[in-house]
This record gives structure tokens, sequence and C-alpha cells, in this order.
């Protein structure tokens, strides 16, 4: 069985080798997510595209009709013919996300992963995400995940890099330092 996951990120990665501008990238990643949304949000839609019994022929008629419905560009027809004749329009989710992660890398976007113990209100996100940008020396795309937790403050992850301020690690850390000391007096 091949990794669905990889085999995504060609089908990705060959859609963002034909495009030169990052600006146009971020076009086309728009039109593949919409594309895929539709795929992910239409159990009908998934259901003639996935089924065996439904010949190749019908089920390009289905997405080129998709294609002229959302007025993709010729670029994304093709790319959704080639999809098609290779039998991949299941993976149209794991593309989407693959071509969105390739505009990122193109664009020197990267993902942090924010958690909080309590949703952030709109400035407050706002001035973490500046920060983060300047942290990192360039942009991000702050995705926010509520972990209560976590008491109080923010854990931010950025790739392999974890940046904790939260209540909790603080408790933490105080606590072992005062269990430290304490064995130490209690040593002497």
């Amino acid at each position: 069985m091949e990794n669905v996951g990889l085999v995504a990120e060609r089908y990705a990665q060959a859609l963002a080798q034909t495009v030169r501008e990052t600006d146009q990238l971020a076009l086309v990643r728009d039109e593949v997510v919409a594309v895929a949304r539709l795929f992910t949000e239409s159990a009908e839609l998934q259901a003639t595209l996935k089924s065996p019994i439904v010949d190749a022929a019908a089920k390009q008629a289905v997405m080129n009709e998709i294609a002229a419905r959302l007025q993709v560009s010729q670029l994304v027809k093709r790319f959704l013919t080639v999809v098609g004749e290779y039998g991949r329009f299941s993976l149209l989710p794991a593309i989407a996300k693959a071509v969105a992660r390739a505009y990122d890398e193109r664009a020197g976007i990267r993902e942090v992963e924010l958690r909080v113990a309590a949703p952030l209100d709109a400035d407050m996100s706002r001035r973490l995400e500046a920060a983060l940008a300047r942290a990192t020396g360039g942009k991000v795309r702050v995705r926010e995940l509520v972990d209560p937790s976590l008491i109080g403050g923010v854990v931010a992850k950025v790739g392999t890099l974890v940046y904790d301020g939260s209540l909790r690690t603080k408790l933490e850390e105080m606590r072992l330092r005062l269990s430290g000391r304490t064995s130490m007096e209690n040593a002497g």
C-alpha cells in the first residue's frame, strides 16, 4: 500500500513546479483548496468519484463540471485531468494541504502551533502573531489550539522548536526548585 501523504506531496510538488510566481501559486492553491473542500463536504461527490462502478470518463466529466462552476484556471483544470487519469480524486484533500504547504514554503511562511489556556481576543492574537514573526524572522501562520491544562500563558511550536511560556510549566519549575532546596537543606 502506498503512502497517501507521499503521493499527494508528489502531485502538489509537480503542480507547484509549473508555477513560477508566488502570487500565481497562491491563486492555484486557493483553487485546489476550493475543489478539495467541495469534495470533502459532499458525500455524494465522494461516492461518485471513488466508485469502481462509475467509469473514468464519467468521473472526469463530473470534475470538469466542478472546475467550470468554480471557474478554476486552465492550469488547475489540466491538473485535475491528470489526477483523474491516475484515479487519484480521493487524494484531493491531501493534495490541497500539500499545495498549501508548498505555497507557504515558497512564500517564506512558517506554521506556528500556538497552544493557549483560553481563546485569545483579536488584539492579543495579532500581538502574539507579530511577536512570533519577529522571533522567527519571517512571516507566520498561527494555528491556535485551546488547552485548558496550561492554566495560563502560551506554548508556541515552530517546527521542532518549542517556546513554553505556560503557567503550568512555570509552576512545575518552581516546584522542582523548591523541592531541590528542601532536600538539600535536609541533607545538611
